[in-house]
């Protein structure tokens, strides 16, 4: 019968202790990581939904332009800058999947408004101005700026 070396029993305790220990590192780092990544597409579903409501609109207005009101004096709509001021203001609410009037979805957190304005140095186009606010995904409004073509 051979007699067995002590070398030859298996793994020795700092072996199996460092082993755990690298396992450890790799998964706090992908666990860490899953998290960043969760929120990073969190962040970037809720701005595409903003920038989704803001072109639905702009669409819509552009293929409709005729069946719209042109305003000759859109400075009180362009002065409003406070989130409260828009957020009681602008008359569409929004939220992911809906865009309607503000009566028929008082829970919706989004609101939306916009103003068509004629651009004097070109006949036929309209500057379309589209300012967005939401309760959650944004911090004060965003404004979008759209050229239309009046026929």
């Amino acid at each position: 019968m051979r007699s067995l070396k002590q070398n030859e029993y298996g793994f020795t305790l700092v072996e199996v202790l460092v082993g755990f220990a690298i396992i450890g590192i790799v998964a706090t780092g992908l666990i860490g990581g899953s998290k960043y990544l969760n929120r990073f597409s969190n962040d970037v579903e809720n701005k595409l939904s903003v920038e989704r409501a803001a072109l639905s609109l702009s669409r819509n207005i552009q293929n409709n332009v005729a069946l719209y009101q042109v305003d000759y004096n859109a400075g009180v709509f362009l002065s409003m800058t406070s989130k409260a001021q828009l957020m009681k203001e602008l008359p569409l609410a929004w939220d992911e999947k809906t865009l309607t009037d503000v009566d028929q979805c008082p829970a919706c957190e989004g609101r939306m408004g916009f103003v068509i304005e004629p651009l004097t140095t070109y006949r036929g186009l309209y500057k379309l101005t589209i300012k967005v606010t939401h309760a959650r995904y944004i911090e004060t409004f965003k404004e979008y700026t759209f050229l239309v073509n009046g026929q």
